[in-house]
C-alpha cells in the first residue's frame, strides 16, 4: 500500500522555539539648537559651534570693541576713546585689559616696574627706564623722577651727548702731538666699572628712591587701574558683548559635547535680530537644520515684542512646528535637561517640558 501525503501542510509555524524579532528603536536625529545673540559681528547664516573649536571660531570673527569711556587715570569729567580687539574669553580679562588697552598700559607697565622697585626685585635704573618708555605724560613721568632718587632724575633731564665718531677717535689715536700722558694722582684715582658696582652694592638697597611716597604714589596708582578698569567693563559696547560670550561659553561647556546636539549661532545687533529673525528660520529649513530650540539673548524676548512682529515669526516658525524661544542663561532648566537627555529618551520630552513652563514661552504652535 502507497503512503499518501498528509494533506496538512507544513509552513513552518513555530510555537515560540523561534527568537522574537527585535524591536531597534530608531537612532535619533541631531538635536537641533539655534542661538541668537548680539556678539559684536554680523552672521550671514546660522554657524556651527563645536567647543573644541572655541578659541578659532571666536578669534576669526575679528570682534573689536570701541567707545568712549571716562578718563579716571587722568581727569575725572574727562574721556578717551577705546579700541580693543576681543579675540578670546582671556581678554575679558582685567590683566589683559591693562595689558593691552594703550591709555591704561602705560600707568599698567609703570605699576608693575615701581611693585618690583619696592619688593627689591629691581633697581631704581630699570624703573626709570620702563617709566621713561612708557605712553605716560610726561607731567606723569616728571612726577616719578624725584621720588627714584636725585641720581636717577638728573640722569632723565641731562641731555644726552652726541657720541664721538670712531672713524675720527681711531684717526686721532694715531697722531703723536708730544704731550705726555698726564699723571693719575693718587689722591683721585679713576673709577673702574667694578669698583662702582661693588660702591652701588655697599651702599645698601633702596637707599637712593624714596620708599614712603613711592608706597603712597603705587598703592593710589593701583586704585585707579581698577577704577579704570571697571569704567571700561561697565559701558553698554564693552559690556552687553563680553556677557553675550561668556554666556555662550556656558552654554556650550554643558551641551557642547553632547553628540546628540547640533549647536549653531546667529550673532546680530539686538535692534536688527527681529527683523531677520524670519529670515534665519528660513535659512534653516533649506539647510535641513531646522531648530528645535532657540534660545533668544536679548532683553526684549519674544513675551514683550509687539503683536504684529510676533505674529509674523510665528507665522515663519509655524513651519518649523518645535520651536522653542528662551532667554540664553546657565540657569535655565532647558541647559539642565538638554545636559541629562538619554540617547533613547523621547524628542519631544523636554521640549514638553519647556512649553509648560511659565518662565519659558515659546513661539509657534
Amino acid at each position: 500500500m502507497n503512503e499518501e501525503k498528509s494533506p496538512i501542510q507544513s509552513f513552518g509555524v513555530s510555537l515560540g522555539s523561534a527568537p522574537i524579532p527585535s524591536l531597534t528603536a530608531k537612532p535619533l536625529e541631531p538635536w537641533n539648537v539655534l542661538i541668537c545673540s548680539d556678539l559684536g559681528f554680523k552672521s550671514s547664516q546660522p554657524e556651527a559651534l563645536r567647543i573644541s573649536e572655541w578659541n578659532e571660531f571666536m578669534a576669526s570673527k575679528k570682534i573689536v570693541l570701541s567707545g568712549n569711556v571716562e578718563n579716571v587715570l587722568e581727569k575725572v569729567g574727562t574721556a578717551f576713546f577705546v579700541e580693543y580687539p576681543l579675540n578670546s574669553l582671556k581678554d575679558i580679562s582685567a590683566e589683559n585689559m591693562l595689558e593691552k588697552i594703550k591709555p591704561v598700559s602705560g600707568y599698567y607697565r609703570a605699576y608693575c616696574a615701581l611693585r618690583k622697585l619696592l619688593a627689591g626685585t629691581s633697581g631704581e635704573a630699570e624703573a626709570l627706564s620702563v617709566i621713561e618708555s612708557s605712553n605716560m605724560p610726561m607731567a606723569e613721568k616728571a612726577r616719578i623722577r624725584p621720588m627714584l632718587g636725585k641720581a636717577q632724575a638728573a640722569a632723565a633731564d641731562k641731555p644726552r651727548e652726541n657720541a664721538p665718531r670712531p672713524g675720527i677717535n681711531s684717526i686721532l689715536s694715531m697722531v703723536d702731538f708730544g704731550e705726555g700722558v698726564p699723571e693719575v694722582k693718587n689722591g683721585h684715582p679713576t673709577q673702574s666699572a667694578s669698583d662702582a658696582l661693588i660702591a652701588s652694592i655697599a651702599s645698601g638697597p633702596g637707599a637712593a628712591f624714596q620708599k614712603g611716597p613711592l608706597e603712597i604714589y603705587v598703592n593710589a596708582l593701583g586704585e585707579k587701574l581698577r577704577d579704570q578698569v571697571a569704567a571700561i567693563q561697565k559701558q553698554p559696547f564693552f559690556a552687553s558683548v563680553t556677557g553675550s560670550w561668556q554666556c555662550l561659553m556656558d552654554c556650550a561647556r554643558t551641551i557642547g559635547r553632547n553628540k546628540e546636539i547640533a549647536l549653531r549661532v546667529f550673532s546680530a545687533p539686538a535692534s536688527d535680530m527681529e527683523d531677520k529673525f524670519a529670515g534665519v528660520l528660513e535659512s534653516c529649513i533649506e539647510a535641513a537644520t531646522v531648530p528645535d530650540v532657540v534660545l533668544w539673548d536679548f532683553g526684549a524676548t519674544f513675551t514683550n515684542a509687539s503683536m504684529e512682529r510676533l505674529a509674523k515669526i510665528a507665522e515663519t516658525a509655524d513651519q518649523c512646528k518645535c520651536v522653542v524661544v528662551a532667554p540664553l542663561s546657565d540657569s535655565d532648566e532647558f541647559i539642565d535637561q538638554c545636559a541629562k537627555r538619554e540617547p533613547s529618551s523621547c524628542r519631544m520630552c523636554v521640549i514638553c517640558r519647556l512649553k509648560n513652563s511659565a518662565a519659558i514661552p515659546r513661539a509657534g504652535a
